[in-house]
């Protein structure tokens, strides 16, 4: 991930603080547009962490800031996500005395951009406190398929082309979904080198369909997720960080679907470290700002009933564990 901030009132010299912002996303793997996970009939899928098909989305962010009074920010831009949208395969099969002797196949790919718009407010009541509030717009990314088939058959020793009935094979997909979020935050300045944060945000997961695009029975349900963090530092250039997160699972126990669902309450354990490195004093004004990040995150144990009769009850739990590196550069 990379992002770029420019302050634009230092430039040009405006009377208020204006600044513009970019971020982008790359995926994991550049070279193709999505990766499918086979399974069986009964396996069960995590719908918050991803379904059997997975778009490799290339997302980027484009926001703007606005200094309106000392104590007032607001702010707004898009975000957008590249996928692969269509695919078309083709295949053609050549047979002799009805027995398969050559296949080919061709697959075509489709790309669409995707945006959602973001907005958000910041407010400085008091010289210690900060006041903000975000709203995300959700985006759902389908995926959606169609298959063509040609067939040669060996008649009289002769190849001739053998039609197969053409029926429309569209197979739609919810491969990626994130859902629209409201964020209402605050941080103060407890001490000198003391800076506590808190914030709350509402997921509304009730738009969300499976992964063939059908309504789950019953639906998901709305989550407010709290967070605390706080960062204390030991020397001017040294800071050490910790945060914790609780985020309820939105999914219900399902009763009229035919794909097993599981989902669980999730606690977030982070802690981390930022050093300031002026490189042998030649960046004493603009430091390089290295940050080191490790997250624990445990789902908290929950059984589902089958959806298939007769079949055991399931049970999921487990833990991630999550290590990160940044570095920040101000020219």
């Amino acid at each position: 991930m990379f992002g770029l901030v420019l302050d634009v009132s230092r430039h040009w010299k405006l009377p208020k603080r204006v600044r513009l912002g970019f971020s982008s996303y790359f995926p994991q793997n550049f070279k193709s547009a999505a990766q499918i996970r086979y399974g069986t009939l009964y396996d069960p899928y995590f719908p918050r962490y991803g379904d059997s098909s997975t778009d490799q989305v290339l997302a980027a962010w484009i926001n703007a800031g606005v200094e309106i009074f000392p104590w007032l920010y607001v702010g707004g831009g898009c975000s957008f996500g590249t996928h692969a949208r269509d695919v078309t395969l083709s295949m053609a099969i050549d047979s002799r005395n009805l027995q398969l002797v050559m296949e080919r196949s061709s697959v075509v790919w489709k790309m669409s951009t995707e945006i959602s718009p973001t907005f958000g407010v910041l407010l400085k009541p008091l010289p210690h406190l900060r006041i903000g509030f975000t709203f995300r717009e959700g985006m759902k990314l389908l995926f959606s398929g169609g298959l063509k088939v040609e067939a040669n058959l060996l008649v009289d020793g002769e190849l001739r082309p053998f039609p197969i009935p053409g029926f429309p094979v569209v197979v739609p997909i919810n491969s990626h979904y994130r859902p629209p979020q409201y964020a209402l935050g605050a941080s103060y300045q407890l001490a000198e080198n003391l800076l506590v944060a808190f914030d709350l945000t509402y997921y509304d997961w009730r738009a969300y369909r499976d992964e063939a695009e059908q309504p789950l029975n019953p639906g998901m349900h709305e989550v407010v997720a709290p967070r605390f963090g706080a960062e204390y530092f030991l020397r001017k250039n040294l800071a050490l960080r910790a945060g914790y997160g609780y985020s309820p699972s939105p999914l219900k126990q399902q009763v009229g679907t035919w794909v097993n669902f599981l989902d669980n309450d999730l606690h977030v354990f982070s802690f981390g470290a930022g050093y300031a490195w002026d490189l042998f004093g030649y960046l004493q004004d603009r430091p390089l700002q290295f940050s080191f990040c490790y997250q624990f995150s445990y789902l908290t144990p929950r059984s589902f009933l089958n959806v298939y009769p007769e079949a055991p009850t399931l049970r999921s739990s487990g833990y991630v564990q999550c290590v990160g590196f940044g570095i920040q550069m101000i020219f």
